[in-house]
Order: C-alpha cells, then sequence, then structure tokens
C-alpha cells in the first residue's frame, strides 16, 4: 500500500491536482481518525453495481425453487 503524508495545509492548495491523479482510495486523517474519503469515479461505479448485484441476489434467493408463472404481454 502506497502512503502519502502531506499536511493539510498543504492539501488544500494542492487538492485538484492530487485528486487528478487520484488512482487510489484516498483517506484524510485528522488525529489518525478519518476525516474525509474519496475513490475514484470508476471504482465508485463498480462498488454501486456491487451493492446494485448483492440486492438483486437477495431477492431471487427466497424465490428459487418457486413454481413459475408465466405471462404474456400483449
Amino acid at each position: 500500500m502506497l502512503t502519502i503524508q502531506s499536511t493539510f495545509h498543504s492539501l488544500r492548495k494542492t487538492q485538484w491536482q492530487l485528486l487528478s491523479r487520484l488512482i487510489f482510495f484516498l483517506a484524510v486523517l485528522n488525529t489518525n481518525k478519518p476525516e474525509f474519503c474519496c475513490i475514484p469515479a470508476d471504482a465508485y461505479a463498480d462498488l454501486l453495481h456491487k451493492f446494485e448485484d448483492t440486492e438483486l441476489g437477495q431477492i431471487v434467493k427466497p424465490r428459487i425453487g418457486q413454481e413459475e408463472v408465466e405471462v404474456s404481454l400483449g
């Protein structure tokens, strides 16, 4: 894991430069406690898809083995 340390003051001055190059998760600590967390947009989209897949799985599991119902849309 790559760790980059910086003061909050310098982070405020260069935040957009840092965030534009962000490839991995970023956590800003204040006295060793997380104050702010940031992830790249692509990683966030992937995370949302995984949450959605998990939610759909929870809907499907109880329906496994139920009788199928034929539906006509016309």
